[in-house]
C-alpha cells in the first residue's frame, strides 16, 4: 500500500488561485450602452405581439389564459427595458462628456 507523502512540487495558496478583483459592479454586462437594449426591446415587443395574437386572432378555448401568460412575460420584459434605459440615462448624466470619454480614456 503506497502512502501519499507531502506534495511540495506545486503549492498554491487560495490567494494565488483567485483572479484579481475587477472594478465592475456585480452582474453588469460587458457592453453597457444602447447595444445592451436591443435584445430586451425585441423580446418585449414579441411578447406584446403574442398578447395581441392570443386576444384577437386565436379561437382556442384557452386564449385568455395564454394571453394572460404572454402579458405577464411582456410586463416583465418591459420592466427590464425600463430599468436598463434608466440606468443608461443615469450613467450618461453622471459622466461629464458622455460614455465615449470613459471608453477611450488613456491611463495616466
Amino acid at each position: 500500500m503506497a502512502t501519499a507523502g507531502p506534495q511540495n512540487d506545486v503549492q498554491t495558496t487560495s490567494q494565488e488561485a483567485r483572479p484579481a478583483p475587477t472594478s465592475r459592479p456585480f452582474l453588469s454586462s460587458a457592453v453597457s450602452g444602447p447595444q445592451n437594449l436591443v435584445f430586451p426591446i425585441l423580446v418585449a415587443l414579441a411578447c406584446w405581439g403574442m398578447v395581441g395574437y392570443f386576444l384577437l386572432l386565436t379561437t382556442d378555448a384557452n386564449h385568455l389564459l395564454f394571453a394572460g401568460m404572454a402579458g405577464m412575460m411582456a410586463l416583465l420584459w418591459s420592466f427590464s427595458v425600463g430599468i436598463r434605459i434608466r440606468k443608461l440615462l443615469q450613467r450618461r448624466r453622471s459622466s461629464p462628456r458622455g460614455r465615449r470619454d470613459q471608453i477611450y480614456r488613456v491611463p495616466e
